[in-house]
């Protein structure tokens, strides 16, 4: 009996084969690859055209910008916990600019786009906190549905691994933590018994472990269309929805500060000071200098946590594929 494939032990030969098994899949396949590239002819032709006939401005426009925000939330969420975080860099910021400037100016009568973009034309009355939203729905809301479709990579790798493994991959003791541990088979738990709505709770607050929910549906075979419609719902109608209203009375009434004032003194002089610093990081970054603080350190500690286990899951993957591969060819 041969020996099998392993990643550390046989970096090269395990590469190798992963890679042989890789393109077999991709040569098996050649009718996605040929539609890829269909579309993106078909794609760049209209641009061209409609651009040089000058034609469709407006909508041309608005498929950049929603493909802009879409590709911003992809990013975000890609990264297994190390993605570029286009929320707290990108959309956030926009979001708390429009909110300042709408309790400010009141009104929402600016634009947020070209060149008399943010130019107020003052008004009479407080604008309201969905009048306020309105200007930013379609960049929060494709944002988020990019951040759905971020975590369908976990989910398509680990459902492959699941049917193509010949053992099962255990998900009850990623680590030897308890606490990771105990976290993770409540996760595994709730999607086994509420499957749809399980994923649709999980993904509707800012869940960092959200990673293990999609390669934890992927190998327990949740069907694609119930997972992604549920990460859709819970990040796009939810979470991001939430996010920004909250963000929006931050900026535009003291509501917040008033009911953290309400909890005991010395928790509320910690959430206090947090408040206040993100929303002077937000609304004067320039102002702002980069500390390295607590929150940090346990942000990294946690991603650097979640990091790891998606790590140790992808190098059991490539073993399996690797192996596979070489069997086949025995």
């Amino acid at each position: 009996m041969s020996l099998q494939l392993d990643l550390i032990s046989q970096p090269s030969v395990t590469i190798l084969y992963f890679l042989k098994n890789i393109y077999s899949i991709l040569n098996q396949n050649l009718n996605y690859l040929n539609y890829f590239l269909f579309s993106s002819a078909f794609i760049f032709t209209y641009f061209y055209l409609t651009n040089y006939l000058n034609i469709f401005s407006y909508l041309n426009f608005q498929i950049i910008n929603i493909s802009y925000w879409f590709i911003l939330g992809v990013m975000s969420s890609i990264g297994l916990g190390f993605g570029v975080h286009t929320g707290f860099l990108i959309l956030f910021p926009l979001v708390s600019k429009v909110a300042i400037l709408s309790n400010e100016c009141k009104s929402t009568n600016f634009e947020i786009y070209g060149d008399d973009a943010f130019n107020c034309i003052p008004g009479n009355e407080q604008p309201k906190t969905l009048h306020i939203y309105s200007k930013i729905f379609i960049e929060s809301f494709f944002w988020a549905v990019g951040t759905a479709c971020g975590e369908i990579p976990p989910y398509w790798i680990s459902r492959f691994d699941r049917l193509n493994r010949s053992s099962s991959f255990d998900f009850t003791n990623f680590t030897n933590s308890k606490i990771m541990n105990f976290l993770n088979k409540v996760t595994i738990d709730l999607l086994l018994k509420f499957r749809f709505w399980a994923i649709l709770f999980l993904s509707s607050y800012p869940n960092a472990a959200f990673d293990l929910c999609g390669i934890a549906a992927g190998h327990y075979l949740i069907p694609f269309r119930e997972f992604i419609s549920a990460t859709i719902i819970g990040k796009a109608f939810i979470k991001t929805p939430m996010q920004c209203y909250l963000l929006i009375r931050l900026f535009t009434s003291d509501v917040i500060e008033k009911t953290i004032l309400k909890l005991p003194t010395f928790i509320s002089q910690i959430i206090l000071e947090l408040v206040n610093s993100y929303k002077l990081k937000l609304s004067k970054p320039e102002e702002v200098e980069n500390e390295f603080g607590i929150l940090t350190i346990i942000s990294f500690l946690w991603n650097s946590v979640i990091v790891l286990l998606v790590i140790y899951f992808f190098k059991s993957i490539i073993d399996t594929m690797a192996n596979n591969e070489k069997n086949k060819i025995k």
